[in-house]
């Protein structure tokens, strides 16, 4: 596996950010090894395991990024860590939550924003959990209800949400 993301890093000038999701997750060993290659600046963990995440954190944390791939529902523990970045998937239809979620973090406010996580957040990834493959589905109909699906018509849609389901996400969706 070293020699893998080493080959891939030797291929490139540019920065290689590692990506950890829940199928694998990068021993305290590897990543310690991958740190070490010098175009290696980053890993985005959408495993969401805190325990091994503070080990890797703490092992690494001081040679590259690590960065919350998991989004909005965890960032908050992530940057009590010392995390300095989470990803967002629902920015593309509600910006305002997790821009309001990043700058309670950035005030160092993590009670706050675990808030406006609990409020805001979690019922959108509560149906993200519905059905497989709803992950992305939840996003792109939340986009078609913002009316920014015409911005995104090389995006193939593979599936629709029920009415039933739609009709559950529009009070999210703030003007």
């Amino acid at each position: 596996m070293f020699e893998y993301y080493r080959s891939l890093a030797s291929s490139t000038r540019l920065g290689v950010v590692l990506f950890q999701c829940p199928t694998f997750n990068f021993s305290i060993s590897l990543l310690e090894r991958l740190a070490e290659i010098p175009n290696v600046v980053g890993l985005k963990d959408e495993h969401g395991d805190m325990k091994q995440f503070v080990r890797q954190f703490r092992a690494v944390g001081n040679q590259i990024e690590l960065l919350c791939g998991v989004g909005e529902i965890l960032a908050p523990s992530y940057f009590a860590l010392g995390v300095k970045g989470f990803t967002s998937g629902i920015i593309n239809f509600m910006p305002q939550t997790p821009r309001h979620i990043w700058d309670l973090l950035q005030a160092g406010r993590l009670e706050e924003a675990a808030r406006v996580v609990e409020c805001e957040a979690i019922p959108v990834f509560d149906m993200r959990k519905k059905r497989p493959g709803y992950t992305t589905t939840v996003i792109k109909e939340g986009m078609n209800l913002c009316g920014a699906w015409a911005q995104a018509r090389c995006v193939h849609r593979s599936r629709r949400l029920p009415n039933a389901t739609a009709g559950n996400f529009a009070p999210f969706l703030k003007e």
